[in-house]
């Protein structure tokens, strides 16, 4: 999976890689946060929907991918840390080059 792990949008890869995601925007990311939870009182860093902050002891196996240009590369990076941290057999696919949902784009990639 290419997670959107961290609904604070506070690593230095939403501002880092803004001029090449040319997908995702820091402003739509916090359109889509807003059209999810806002008005129901969660807080973004809620354990249950941050997953940069949840206690992943409990997931199977798991492939985290993300391409090097996304404006979710940082927080990709870390939710796999805090994966392989909690003890789960973990592979991650870093696609050089790579724009959000790079998938669409592999042809070009």
């Amino acid at each position: 999976m290419s997670p959107w792990c961290d609904l604070e949008i506070a690593n230095e890869t939403i501002t880092a890689n803004a001029g090449t995601d040319k997908i995702l925007g820091k402003e739509l990311l916090e359109f889509f946060r807003d059209a999810w939870i806002g008005g129901t009182g969660i807080e973004i860093t809620d354990t249950r929907i941050n997953l940069n902050r949840a206690d992943l002891s409990g997931l199977p196996p798991t492939l985290v991918s993300w391409g090097t240009y996304e404006v979710l590369a940082g927080e990709d990076e870390e939710f796999a840390a805090r994966v392989k941290d909690a003890g789960i057999d973990t592979a991650t696919v870093v696609v050089p080059g790579g724009q959000h949902s790079y998938v669409y784009g592999a042809g070009r990639i």
